[in-house]
């Protein structure tokens, strides 16, 4: 699993939009349902937001408070603990079903985030919400705001939680742009309704492991906080993936191309984090799924058994050019030279170049 890595202005754009959208519609939509004339006041009825020390608050700093904490929940960024933590809005509200569950998806509009121009009911959407939206897209000059603008700004091109497949907008003439990423509800919407418009539980993922998922509420790693990358020489839980050959002697050579294989994942660590990354990795099928990636992996030791490391740096050295950079030239590597964008099976190559290194040194 990779982490999304926003830039400051990216984050802080996409935050003021994704607010004022609620806003105003939030505000300015009637519940159908008697007797609460907006979404923002069912919202503030029936959403704990307060817990019982703070029942004593005046009624100015319970509505200051409040919204605050909405803005919280939906565009703030989930911590591990404290006030705008995913558990303790779990540990407030618990989980929602039946009547009071499809009522808060509908005050919270995940349905109406996902609506977009060119969707077969966008008209009959529009001409309901029209007042609202028209008045939003005036103070966002004049741009939707939407599932698929959303995975447009936040540049996310990878799978997050695989890292195998690419899910980039693209765009066709007569039928405008088009996502192959889905939104994954990182606490599920099915049970956790006052979480389905939250900014940081929607996560750009590809359909397989956004059908995988579904309404599997385990503690797995969270994108916008975590990876399986091991960050520094101090971090002591990370991930990496490793080659096992499938006649079990030990690997011992770089020259495996034609051996059958398979691919381990192993997890490294202790605690919650190791618990975190042992669910992902569970969830994800991803050891089962990567050790179906054998023309990548037969390609890349192909390249590694023709060149080696001692050519590697012997080109290195030649060329004056860094040895790292050399080896993911021919390895097929991706440089990233510039840019911070993922690629498909980039951590995967780098994890088995590692362990053909140490190989080549035994």
């Amino acid at each position: 699993m990779i982490q999304i890595v926003l830039d400051p202005t990216t984050k802080k754009s996409i935050e003021q939009i994704h607010w004022n959208w609620f806003k105003f519609r939030v505000m300015q939509l009637k519940f159908s349902f008697f007797p609460f004339p907006t979404y923002y006041s069912y919202i503030k009825k029936h959403v704990v937001f307060f817990d019982s020390s703070e029942k004593k608050l005046s009624t100015s700093q319970k509505r200051r408070l409040f919204y605050k904490r909405l803005k919280n929940l939906v565009v703030g960024e989930f911590s591990e603990t404290g006030e705008n933590s995913f558990i303790r809005f779990i540990n407030l509200n618990g989980k929602k079903k039946g009547l009071e569950k499809k009522r808060l998806l509908i005050a919270f509009g995940y349905d109406d985030f996902s609506m977009m121009p060119g969707h077969s009911k966008w008209t009959t959407w529009y001409n309901k919400n029209k007042l609202w939206y028209d008045r939003f897209k005036a103070s966002n000059n004049g741009e939707d705001w939407n599932t698929k603008v959303l995975c447009e700004k936040l540049g996310v091109d990878v799978c997050p939680y695989c890292n195998r497949q690419y899910i980039y907008t693209y765009e066709r003439d007569n039928v405008g742009k088009k996502n192959t990423a889905e939104i994954d509800h990182f606490k599920p919407k099915s049970k956790y309704p006052y979480f389905s418009c939250s900014l940081y539980n929607m996560i750009p993922s590809c359909g397989i492991c956004n059908s995988i998922k579904r309404d599997d509420d385990r503690d797995i790693v969270y994108p916008y906080k975590e990876s399986f990358e091991k960050k520094n020489i101090l971090d002591k839980n990370f991930a990496f993936f490793r080659m096992r050959r499938k006649d079990k002697v030990p690997f011992k050579t770089t020259n495996v191309y034609r051996i059958p294989k398979t691919i381990k994942l192993d997890v490294v660590g202790s605690g919650i984090p190791k618990s975190r990354m042992d669910n992902s990795k569970e969830m994800f099928a991803l050891e089962e799924l990567y050790s179906r990636h054998e023309l990548d992996l037969n390609d890349l030791l192909l390249r590694y058994s023709l060149y080696g490391k001692l050519n590697i740096r012997a080109l290195s050295q030649l060329l004056k050019t860094p040895e790292a950079l050399i080896k993911k030239v021919i390895l097929g590597i991706p440089l990233q030279i510039g840019t911070k964008k993922e690629f498909v099976l980039r951590k995967f190559k780098e994890d088995i170049t590692r362990q053909l290194d140490e190989a080549a040194e035994n």
